[in-house]
């Protein structure tokens, strides 16, 4: 890794990155599973709204936290990073366009949910600015919400194979 992957500016793309990969995941599902797109499309214009908020975290000027705070960061990060999540985060509009199921594309999407929340707690070791942070947990509130919602839905939908 190098270092740039672990500036403020990089994980604040990488958040807008993952958050419209996420928008374009939640609308592949919703096109292809009628009987949750109303779900999916609220999921995905909740991605979306991350995603602007994100953008908008960029737009200001840098305000890190301390030394300790960045390693820690840091090693949060490569261990992310060695265990792919970063990759799966990056690759989730094409996971979409082929679950073989309802119940197989709920677990791609708590998957997405968990991985996504591991992140941005990360994020928030980097951040000194608190309203900086009052977005990230703004975000990971959400997300938290998306993670309870999905895990609900795919009790009541498992997978036909354990029926």
């Amino acid at each position: 890794m190098t270092e740039p992957f672990y500036s403020r500016e990089s994980l604040l793309n990488l958040a807008v990155e993952i958050e419209k990969s996420a928008e374009a995941f939640y609308t592949a599902l919703a096109d292809k599973f009628a009987q949750s797109a109303e779900t999916f499309k609220q999921l995905a214009q909740d991605e979306k709204g991350h995603a602007i908020s994100y953008s908008r975290l960029l737009s200001k000027g840098e305000n890190v936290a301390g030394e300790k705070g960045l390693e820690k960061a840091r090693s949060y990060i490569e261990a992310l990073d060695s265990l792919d999540i970063v990759a799966s985060l990056r690759k989730l509009d094409r996971d979409a366009l082929d679950p073989k199921d309802l119940a197989a594309a709920l677990d791609l999407a708590i998957s997405l949910e968990k991985d996504t929340l591991l992140l941005y707690q990360t994020l928030l070791l980097y951040l000194a600015n608190d309203k900086d942070r009052r977005v990230i947990h703004m975000v990971t509130d959400v997300e938290y919400v998306h993670l309870v919602r999905l895990s609900r839905m795919r009790a009541k939908n498992p997978s036909p194979t354990k029926r």
